[in-house]
């Protein structure tokens, strides 16, 4: 393939090159990972985790639900879901955030591309190659799922203020509510 049928390509499918340039670069990340250490750089993960545990076990999981009020309940329930699925493997929960960051980096894209698709395509290379999205992706933090809903939120918000419509103004309600069920700071 010679480059101005890549370039092409990349033109045509802006926010798919970013998502496969997004995942591509958190995988690669995470394969230089060893051990289960590397997922947990923040005292708080080691939290979620635990809590994650609890919500993972049937017989512990209303209980652990209900006495936690120090955290919002999303994360866990999701750390939970992917513990009872996949066990103790905390590079599955990278592997699931990694694919969740790419798509935030899309979103950033299509975010640029309200301006104009080269704004969309640099925003959403320049999201892909953050070294701090990258990082947090492979850490148990809320950070990757709480800006995924957020930036859903400010595309269907800027979607809305430029075509109204009732399903964006549902979209971008949803997904703020929920992101502020991911991690307080959003609200």
């Amino acid at each position: 393939m010679h480059f101005p049928t890549m370039a092409c390509r990349i033109a045509a499918h802006p926010l798919k090159t970013v998502f496969l340039l997004a995942l591509l670069v958190r995988l690669i990340n995470l394969a230089f990972l060893t051990g289960n250490q590397s997922f947990f750089a923040e005292t708080d993960a080691f939290a979620y985790w635990k809590l994650g545990a609890g919500l993972a076990r049937p017989e512990s999981f209303w209980s652990t639900l209900l006495a936690e009020t120090d955290r919002m309940p999303l994360y866990p329930l999701l750390l939970g879901g992917i513990r009872h699925i996949f066990g103790d493997d905390p590079r599955m929960v990278a592997i699931l955030q990694a694919v969740i960051d790419a798509g935030t980096c899309a979103l950033i894209a299509a975010l640029g591309a309200l301006i104009s698709p080269l704004v969309g395509l640099i925003a959403g290379i320049l999201a892909a190659l953050s070294v701090t999205l990258i990082v947090f992706s492979t850490q148990i933090l809320t950070e990757t799922a709480s800006l995924f809903l957020f930036t859903l939120m400010l595309l269907a918000g800027a979607r809305f203020l430029r075509h109204p419509t009732n399903a964006l103004a549902i979209i971008a309600g949803l997904a703020g509510g929920i992101a502020s069920a991911t991690r307080p700071a959003v609200a």
